[in-house]
Parts: structure tokens; sequence; C-alpha cells
């Protein structure tokens, strides 16, 4: 079965799976299946993102299901094959794959700029008549690129395959002999993991705060707001507020005050739209700049930030400050596999304060107990000891049946009726085809040998050459074949035998 993912990025900026699905086959009942059961899992939000591989099943249908959500390729995936189109073999391979890369993660390049850049390497290189070149530049639409990145802050989905930090992670429990159960066991482990680790983080950023690098006050408030991870990058653009930019100009645009920010460190200029006045009644500041920093990371930008600070702004305003990025996070409304409404998030909170103030008495009553005697000490543990009985269903210890259907909450049938597994065929179940770089690397590694035709070291004799109605290679054409004496018939000899 397909082991299929639902992947996001939490206010850590941490990758976290919260969905996941098994599906038999890639075919149009799984996909609408698994879409549809998402979309009512989630009470019926859609995300605003969605980034997948390029199978065409998933191109086809998520625009089914999904009416507002869009649809963007993984980069990670169209990188791996831009190398084999390409061809490694080529002496141009390695000079190709720089400028490719340098104008791909590069999130200062605008679209006029990417597109310049990019046909001067297609011509350069010669690939200008292939096909997959093309039509992947004509889709650059939804690429994922380095400008798109920060994207990761809505939620992610890959389907059947997954990027070498995700493999790195679902590697820890997958086993492929093990069973169903085995799996959801260490499927479940992973995942305490991850609330654990995620946990670890809440509790670091709840009792302490990170310390600012500058005297701005804005970096002062956005340390008291942010996440550790999400202060960082706020925290490289207040330095780079103060050591790049300048005023290079200033222009009124009706009531929006227009000024031009000089980047020493992008050799750029960006204008910055700032209202300085109040636009409505909550106090919202409007400011926008060209570099649309905020708009695709929802960290203000450094052009902003110097802004800000030079009109005497002291915090960050409320519209600027995005809640996935905060501490005190926002926590939505919880639903059931049926998509309706459950507890609130309120209830839970009860639940947890209530279980706080029973620890609280807990340790409380163990502190009295020190300067008591033995007797009493025993006396509390028999209380604990019977009130935990009572808890228990079965009111002594559980055998490793009971422990299971415990775990699993249900009972195990007395008919077990197993049906078989329909065969399918799926993407990754035949022989997996070798790409033209794999392909290179295999004959690289392949030891060669003396042909005794050419006299040359290479990977062919005259037996094994691959075109039947060929002598030998071109290589050999028109040389004579010389006299083999008893020990080169010896030797051949040996080479048939093997």
């Amino acid at each position: 079965m397909i082991f299929t993912p639902f992947t996001g990025v939490d206010h850590h900026k941490r990758s976290v799976t919260f969905c996941e699905a098994l599906i038999a086959r890639e075919d149009y009942e799984s996909f609408n299946w698994v879409f549809s059961r998402f979309l009512q899992a989630m009470g019926g939000k859609e995300p605003e993102y969605i980034i997948t591989d390029q199978d065409p099943g998933i191109i086809k249908f998520v625009p089914l299901v999904f009416k507002t959500a869009r649809h963007r390729f993984c980069m990670w995936h169209i990188m791996n094959k831009m190398a084999s189109k390409f061809g490694v073999s080529r002496r141009d391979y390695n000079d190709f794959m720089c400028k490719i890369n340098d104008i791909i993660w590069d999130d200062e390049l605008e679209a006029a700029e990417f597109d310049g850049i990019w046909d001067q390497i297609i011509e350069d290189h010669g690939v200008g008549v292939n096909d997959w070149f093309a039509d992947t530049y004509a889709i650059r639409g939804q690429w994922v690129m380095a400008h798109c990145r920060d994207l990761r802050m809505v939620s992610i989905m890959r389907m059947t395959q997954s990027s070498e930090s995700e493999n790195r992670f679902f590697k820890r429990f997958e086993h492929k002999s093990g069973t169903l159960v085995e799996f959801w066991m260490r499927f479940e482990s992973a995942m305490d993991q991850q609330r654990h680790t995620q946990k670890q983080l809440n509790n670091m950023d709840k009792h302490s705060s990170a310390a600012a690098s500058t005297h701005l006050a804005l970096e002062i408030h956005a340390a008291k707001v942010y996440t550790y991870s999400s202060f960082q990058k706020f925290k490289q653009e207040a330095i780079f507020s103060i050591d790049t930019c300048r005023i290079g100009g200033f222009t009124e645009r009706g009531e929006l005050e227009v000024t031009t920010v000089k980047d020493s460190s992008r050799k750029k200029n960006f204008e910055v739209s700032y209202s300085p006045a109040l636009t409505d009644d909550t106090g919202t500041r409007k400011a926008s700049c060209s570099c649309t920093m905020f708009k695709r990371t929802g960290i203000l930008c450094r052009h902003i930030i110097w802004i800000f600070s030079a009109s005497g702004i002291k915090t960050i305003p409320e519209d600027y400050v995005v809640n996935r990025w905060m501490k005190e996070y926002l926590r939505l409304r919880i639903f059931n596999t049926n998509g309706e409404g459950t507890e609130n998030m309120q209830v839970i909170d009860e639940k947890q304060i209530a279980m706080s103030i029973m620890w609280s008495e807990v340790h409380e009553a163990v502190g009295l107990l020190r300067d008591k005697g033995v007797a009493d000490i025993y006396s509390f543990s028999a209380v604990i000891r019977a009130f935990k009985q009572s808890l228990s269903p079965l009111g002594g210890v559980l055998n490793k049946n009971q422990q299971m259907e415990k775990f699993l909450n249900c009972t195990a049938s007395e008919v077990v009726t197993i049906l078989p597994l329909k065969n399918s065929k799926n993407k990754g179940t035949r022989k997996k085809l070798m790409s033209a770089k794999t392909k290179a690397m295999v004959l690289a590694r392949k030891p060669k040998r003396k042909c005794k035709n050419c006299k040359r070291m290479t990977n062919h004799d005259k037996r094994n050459y691959p075109n039947p109605f060929s002598a030998h290679t071109p290589l050999c054409e028109g040389s004579s074949e010389p006299e083999e004496d008893e020990g080169e018939e010896e030797e051949e000899l040996e080479s048939e035998q093997e």
C-alpha cells in the first residue's frame, strides 16, 4: 500500500506531519477518496497552497476537490529531473547546473530578470530545442522557487514520493516486512516524538526570549511576540536595516508617502509606500514594499523596518504580526473524522488546568509527608494504589492481548476474515529504469578490459559488442587481427569459461 503523508509547517518553521492516508492504488477512486476525506477532516477549510510532484493523476484531481487552494509543483522533484534531461555525460553539465541553481534559489531576482537569465543559459548550452525544458519553463508560475519557499507557512502535501528530509523522518518506523499493526505503532511513536519536540519548543519560547542584537525598539518587541525561529529572520532584517539601508528619495502619492530606500547589500533601490496617519478606527498603519517580502514570508523586510524606526514606531503594528509566527499562536476549532465540530479548545484548556491543579495538590501532599512517619507514607501509597486499581477497567495487570486491545481501543473479534489484496500496478512497483546519470555512473565504475583487436583499455571486445552486425567497434575498424599465441588462447578460454 502507498503511504501518503500530508506535511505542513508549524509556528517554529519545522516540518510536521498532521495527516496521513494509506491507499492501495493510484487511480481515480483513490485520489478522490484521499482528497475528499482530507478536506472533510479539516472541517471543509481548504489550505492556501498544495505542493506536490507532477503526477498526472494528482494534477487532474486536485482542482476537482479543492476550489480555492493553489496547486504548486515541488522544485525538489523538478531539479532531480533536470539533471537527467540535460545529460550528465555532457562536459558542460556542472556549469549548466551551477547557473540554473543560482537563479532558481535566488530570492532577490524579479520576474523579468529571471526570464532574461534563463533564456541566456538555455541559448548558451543549446537546450532550446529540448521539449522538456520548454514545457517546464512554460509552467514556471507553478514552481515553488526560492522566493516561494516561505509558502511552507501554509499546508503542504506530497503524495507517494517525499523529499530527502521527509524520507529520513519516515524511515525511522517504516519496515516493509512489518505488519499493519506494527507500522501503526511505529508511526504513533514517531508522532509522539514530533509532538514532544514541539512542546519543548513551546515551553522554551514561553519562559524565555531571544536577545536583541540592535537598539531598535521594533526588534525588542519582536523578541517578545515571535517564536525563536521566526525572530531569527526578523533579527537578520533588523541588522540589515541599520547597516545597508539609506534614503534615496521621497515623493507623495495622494495620502501615501513613497520613500526610495537604497539597499547596498542587494545593490538595488526599493520603494516603500507608507501612510503616517491612522487609516481606520483600529489604528492600522499601511506600509508596503516593492520587495514583497512580507507578502511572501509574513515577516517585515529591512526596508519597512527602517521606515517604521525612522517614524518613531516602537512596536510592530498589529496587522504586521502574523499569528502563525507568534508564541501565543491561535488555536482553531477541532473536528472529528466526519467533519463535525467536537470540543472547543477552551474545554481542553480547562482539562489541562484541572490536571495542573491535581499535580500541585499531589506534590503538596508528598511534601507534607516528609515530616510524618513511615506508617503515614504507606497509608498514602495504599490510597493511591486503590484508586489506580479502580480506574483500570479490568482491575488488575493487563496481559499482552488486553494491552493491545486497550491501545487500539477495540476488542479482538472471535471470527477473523481477511480478504486477499487486489493486485495493482502503481508507480515504483516494477523494476526502476535507470536514468542517464545512473547509467553513466555504473559505466564509470565498471572495470575496463584490454581489447585483443584494437589493443585499447575499453568496456568492449569483439564478443560483447552491442551491434551484432558489426565485426567490431569503430576504434578497431581497419586494424588487422594479430596472431594469438598460446598464452592469449589460454586467457581467452578462461574468459569464455567465466
